[in-house]
C-alpha cells in the first residue's frame, strides 16, 4: 500500500536470496507474484530458508500514474539494511506488509550522433531499461532530427540505454537504389 493506507495495483514482490561470488554480495529472485487490485500477494511454493523480501514497480515513463520507491522489508532502500524472513517447512507467513513512499523523477537528455562525423542520427528510438533486478522506470522517445532527445519521469536507479535507427521511407527511392523512374 502507499503510505495513506491506499492498494498499489501490479507491484512485483520477489523472494530474494543472498548469493556470494567474487567477494561480493548478490542478490538472486526465488520467486515472485504481483499485487492485485487490492494491494494483496501471495508468492508460493517457496523452499525452506531465508528470504529477503523485495517490492519493486517498474512503471513506463511513457504512461501517466505515480511512481513509487523499490523498498526491502520491512522498509530498507537496500538489501543490507533489509531483515530476512526464515520460512521452515510448510510454514506460510501472513500479512507481510510494505508501505510504498511516492518516488522523485528525474530527466535525462543529450544528442544521437554518429561517431566519425559528429552528424546527427536520424531517425533514432531510444529505450531505457532498469538493470537487471534493479528498480526503474521503462522509458522509450524519438531523437529529434537534431539527434536531441529527452526522458522524463526517469525514477532514481541504474538503466541500460539502447537506441536502434527506424528504417527510414523514401517516396519514389528504394535505399540503394537510384530514384525510381516514370515511364
Amino acid at each position: 500500500m502507499d503510505t495513506n493506507g491506499s492498494p498499489i495495483p501490479n507491484v512485483s514482490l520477489r523472494a530474494n536470496i543472498k548469493i556470494y561470488r567474487q567477494g561480493r554480495v548478490d542478490v538472486w529472485t526465488r520467486a515472485s507474484a504481483q499485487t492485485n487490485a487490492q494491494g494483496e500477494y501471495r508468492i508460493v511454493n517457496l523452499p525452506p530458508g531465508r528470504y529477503f523480501l523485495q517490492a519493486i514497480r517498474n512503471d513506463d515513463a511513457n504512461k501517466p500514474g505515480r511512481s513509487f520507491q523499490a523498498v526491502f522489508y520491512p522498509a530498507a532502500a537496500r538489501i543490507d539494511a533489509a531483515e530476512s524472513l526464515r520460512l521452515a517447512v510448510g510454514e506460510e507467513k501472513r500479512s507481510i506488509d510494505f508501505r510504498l513512499s511516492d518516488a522523485a523523477t528525474h530527466g535525462v537528455s543529450g544528442r544521437i550522433t554518429f561517431l566519425d562525423s559528429g552528424q546527427p542520427v536520424p531517425n533514432m528510438a531510444i529505450q531505457v531499461y532498469p538493470d537487471y533486478l534493479g528498480p526503474g522506470t521503462r522509458a522509450s522517445v524519438d531523437a529529434q532530427p537534431d539527434g536531441t532527445f529527452r526522458l522524463d519521469r526517469l525514477t532514481a536507479g541504474r538503466y541500460r540505454m539502447e537506441g536502434q535507427q527506424r528504417r527510414i521511407e523514401y517516396h519514389g527511392v528504394r535505399p540503394g537504389q537510384g530514384p525510381a523512374r516514370r515511364n
